[in-house]
């Protein structure tokens, strides 16, 4: 009934219109959509003189290069992170990429919590060698977690053992 009184519809019309264009206009949080970061994780050196080293070996009778790699890497994100693969620049060779598990001695593809840190070891066999026994070399390497991302270690330095 009292809707039926002209200015009461008018200021109801008003107060409709303000609400909407405060609430209405602002985009509303939705928990269910999942946003993909950009940048997942933050990879430092290890303080130690055999944190990354080659050697040359073999497979089966072709010889390859043995390529190492160890790193300190944190979880920066609100998700659980999984590093995948990694790759070494110098020869495009995939290789293996290990996470600590946070709650055990192990070693594998194990997720990194949020605000978690780990030790990050990668493998790589590289096949045929781009190199000589002996020396060192410098490569970039390229990180990749389970978004796609790849995240560029630059120069890592290689000595040989």
């Amino acid at each position: 009934m009292i809707e039926n009184i002209p200015i009461i519809k008018e200021i109801v019309s008003l107060l409709r219109w303000i609400l909407e264009f405060i609430f209405g206009g602002r985009k509303k949080h939705d928990d269910s959509v999942f946003v993909i970061p950009k940048k997942t994780i933050a990879i430092v050196p290890l303080a130690r003189t055999n944190a990354c080293w080659w050697h040359m070996g073999s497979s089966g009778d072709k010889p390859a290069m043995q390529v190492v790699a160890s790193y300190f890497v944190t979880n920066i994100t609100k998700y659980n992170v999984i590093i995948t693969v990694a790759k070494l620049q110098k020869s495009g060779t995939l290789g293996h990429a290990d996470v600590k598990d946070s709650q055990s001695n192990y070693w594998g593809k194990y997720s990194l919590p949020p605000g978690g840190s780990s030790e990050l070891h990668m493998h790589f066999w590289v096949m045929p060698p781009f190199k000589e026994k002996g020396g060192q070399f410098t490569s970039d390497i390229i990180v990749i977690d389970q978004f796609g991302n790849g995240h560029n270690i630059k120069n890592a330095s290689f000595k040989y053992t």
